[in-house]
């Protein structure tokens, strides 16, 4: 066999190869359609999702969202399709808001949704009819998976414009943070806030032990690194 036969059997076979290769790459994404947000609620715009005017928040000092600026979300679903879309979370109004077209329109979280996916967050929408605080309900960020499930909320304030007093101007309205609040979910049972160490000892004996144990080698506090760190620890064991 000279060179150059040998060679066209070698790039048939590479091209072969390479063919089938990308024909099983396609056929383990073929479950995962993705649309545009604007594209797929085109049709019934009006029926899915809120109309009405979102809040201007012109001569206000700071702002509510969890990323200032519009930013690329993906809404998940169970059934494997995606919605792409710029999205923000306003902490204040504790809502999604979307771009569709030119205008700025709220989103309405639906029972098919599973998450969304917002910069380097995984945002999800939790309901506890059984708990009257406010601060439970609404949208939480999924910090930790598994047999232990760790939730935070991030809100934000706001503190009214101050009348001028004596030789000090007024001083705008404007938007302060909240300290973040953390909650352990668990299957079939409500949001447990995470106060303190202590209040998470309680939740029950097997934690505390856990809590003890991990504990002995590391420094546990009540602030999201710690928190996700000792949740990621936790669902592993």
């Amino acid at each position: 066999m000279n060179l150059r036969s040998l060679i066209i059997i070698t790039m048939a076979i590479f091209w072969s190869v390479t063919v089938k290769s990308q024909s099983r790459i396609d056929a383990s994404n073929a479950h995962l359609i993705e649309y545009q947000l604007s594209d797929y609620y085109n049709d019934y715009v009006t029926t899915k999702i809120g109309t009405k005017t979102v809040m201007s928040y012109k001569n206000i000092e700071g702002d509510p969202y969890l990323y200032k600026d519009f930013t690329k979300g993906t809404i998940k679903f169970e059934e494997g399709k995606n919605i792409v879309g710029k999205l923000r979370y306003n902490m204040y109004s504790d809502e999604i808001e979307f771009v569709y077209w030119n205008n700025v329109l709220i989103l309405v979280y639906e029972d098919s949704f599973n998450g969304i996916k917002l910069g380097d967050y995984n945002i999800v929408q939790l309901s506890c009819p059984n708990v009257n605080k406010q601060n439970n309900s609404g949208y939480f960020i999924a910090l930790a998976n598994g047999n232990y499930d760790l939730f935070c909320k991030k809100s934000v304030r706001f503190l009214e414009q101050e009348e001028p007093k004596l030789y000090k101007e007024s001083k705008p309205g404007r938007f302060v943070k909240n300290p973040s609040l953390y909650y352990l979910k668990q299957p079939e049972k409500e949001l447990y806030e995470i106060s303190s160490i202590g209040k998470l000892k309680n939740f029950s004996t097997e934690l505390a032990s856990m809590v003890d144990e991990y504990s002995a080698e590391n420094k546990l506090r009540v602030n999201e690194k710690s928190l996700t760190d000792f949740f990621n620890w936790l669902n592993a064991k």
